[in-house]
């Protein structure tokens, strides 16, 4: 819903934007009053395109609780970093430059391209321990930049639940520094 809205106000925002930009009377105010308010309806439509919905919040805010329940009361196992395997993927992604279908337009209007190709990173951390295998959240580094990282640190957490131990949170939170 919040998008549809985002395309409306979006489509709106542009339709003033044009107006102000090509209006050719003579009343200053019909010139600059419907540009400004298109431009401010256009980064509106952006901004609330780019929101989270209320659910992914929500998902979000759970996850965080999960994680700082395992924190408090779940088992923590140190672990050497150097016994870790690390497990890449390394792709190319084609990205629109412009998020709402009229900018979109826009850009293929005003260039030759309208996506651009950018390289997505990701990694993942596996740990062996007897028949348990602990296996890391996504982590967007390359392999060679996380192997140099995981150097530099040598040891991790894990905080797995002491009641359902295949329920494990693996901390890698100090990467992200």
């Amino acid at each position: 819903m919040k998008k549809v809205l985002a395309v409306i106000v979006g489509f709106i925002g542009f339709a003033l934007y044009v107006f102000g930009r090509n209006y050719g009377g003579e009343y200053i105010i019909l010139q600059i009053l419907p540009y400004l308010i298109g431009a401010a309806l256009l980064f509106l439509a952006f901004k609330l395109y780019q929101s989270p919905s209320k659910e992914e919040k929500t998902m979000e805010e759970e996850g965080q609780k999960i994680i700082q329940r395992l924190k408090l009361h779940g088992t923590k196992k140190v672990i050497d970093l150097r016994e870790c395997e690390v497990l890449s993927n390394n792709y190319q992604k084609e990205i629109q430059r412009g998020a709402l279908p009229d900018v979109q337009a826009w850009n293929a209007l005003n260039s030759e391209t309208a996506v651009e190709n950018i390289e997505v990173n990701q990694s993942r951390l596996v740990y062996k321990e007897g028949n348990q295998t602990f296996i890391s959240p996504l982590i967007y580094k390359d392999k060679t930049t996380l192997e140099f990282k995981l150097h530099e640190h040598k040891k991790a957490n894990i905080y797995i639940d002491k009641n359902t131990p295949s329920m494990y949170y693996f901390d890698v939170d100090f990467l992200n520094n």
